[in-house]
C-alpha cells in the first residue's frame, strides 16, 4: 500500500480511517502500513501513539519515518520541541536522498543557526533534486552571498527554476533582476511578466512594484488609478507603502480614489483575476 505523504490535509485522512484503527497488536505491519497507522494516529491528534510508530521504522533507518520524526521535533507534537533533535533526524533523512528533509535540513541550517555552508549543501541537494522551496533559497543565498561567492548569474539560474513553478518569491526577485540586468540581460517585458505573475500569486513586494511602474509609466503607460489599486493591495498584504502613497494621493482625485479602491476590492476578491490586466 502506497503511504500517505505527510502534509495531506488532515481532515481528508480522518474522514476515511474509522474502520482501519483496530489492527490488532498480534498483526505483523510492513514498513509502508506502520507508516500509515503512524499517520492514522497523526490525523487523530494522538500524537504519541504517532510518535512511536514512526521511530521504531526511523530508527531502523526508514528515510520518511525519519524526517516525519524530524517534523514532529519541529513542531513540538507528541514530544517536546527540540530545534537539535529536529535538525539531527532532517539530516539523516536528508543523507538518503529525502528531498523534503534536504530542504528542512537547510532551513534550520540558514535560520535557526546561521550555518550558511550546511545550508547551502543541503538546499543544493534539495535544489537539484527539483524542489521548489530549496530552488528560492539558493538562488537568494547565490543572491546575497550567504556563506558563498556572490554570483548573481547563479543566482538568476536557480530563481527562474523555481518562479517557473509558481513560486511568487522567486518570481518577484528573478523580475527585478531583469529589471536591473542583474545576472541577465536587461529585458523590461520579461520583467513586467515576472511581476505580473507574483501580483497574482499574492507578493506584495511585487504589487507594491506594479504600483510604482504604473506611477511612473515605465513598461506600460502611466495610470495614476491603477497605481493606487497596487499600492492598496500591496498594504493589504502587509507591504508598508505610507512613502509611495502620499505621492500618488497628491496626482488623485476623490472620485480616483474611489474608483481605484473599487478595483482594489474586485482584484482582490477575485483572487486576482480580474485587476484590469
Amino acid at each position: 500500500m502506497l503511504r500517505y505523504l505527510i502534509f495531506i490535509p488532515l481532515l481528508i485522512l480522518s474522514a476515511c480511517t474509522s474502520g482501519t484503527t483496530n489492527i490488532t497488536n498480534e498483526q505483523t505491519l510492513n514498513s509502508d502500513e506502520a507508516y500509515e497507522k503512524g499517520y492514522i494516529a497523526l490525523s487523530q491528534k494522538k500524537y504519541k501513539a504517532a510518535y512511536a510508530e514512526w521511530l521504531s521504522l526511523a530508527e531502523n533507518g526508514d528515510a520518511q519515518a525519519q524526517y516525519s520524526i524530524g517534523w514532529m521535533y519541529s513542531k513540538g507534537l507528541g514530544v517536546e520541541k527540540s530545534v537539535a533533535k529536529a535538525l539531527d533526524w532532517y539530516v539523516k533523512s536528508a543523507n538518503q536522498g529525502f528531498v523534503d528533509a534536504q530542504y528542512s535540513a537547510g532551513r534550520i541550517y540558514l535560520y535557526s543557526l546561521q550555518q550558511y555552508e550546511d545550508a547551502f549543501t543541503y538546499f543544493k541537494l534539495a535544489a537539484e533534486n527539483d524542489e521548489n522551496k530549496a530552488q528560492f533559497y539558493l538562488g537568494l543565498m547565490y543572491y546575497r552571498g550567504d556563506g558563498i561567492s556572490k554570483d548573481l548569474k547563479k543566482s538568476a539560474h536557480w530563481f527562474l527554476q523555481s518562479a517557473k513553478k509558481g513560486n511568487k518569491d522567486a518570481q518577484f526577485y528573478i523580475g527585478q533582476m531583469y529589471e536591473l540586468g542583474e545576472g541577465v540581460l536587461q529585458n523590461d517585458k520579461y520583467s513586467l511578466h515576472w511581476f505580473n505573475l507574483a501580483s497574482r500569486n499574492g507578493q506584495q513586494d511585487a504589487q507594491y512594484k506594479l504600483a510604482v511602474i504604473y506611477y511612473q509609466g515605465k513598461m506600460v503607460p502611466k495610470n495614476d488609478i491603477t497605481s493606487y489599486m497596487w499600492l492598496n493591495i500591496s498594504q493589504y498584504n502587509g507591504k508598508d507603502i505610507k512613502n509611495m502613497k502620499g505621492i500618488i494621493f497628491d496626482d488623485l482625485s476623490q472620485a480616483d480614489i474611489d474608483e481605484a479602491q473599487l478595483r482594489s476590492m474586485k482584484c482582490v476578491e477575485s483572487l486576482y483575476k480580474h485587476c484590469h490586466w
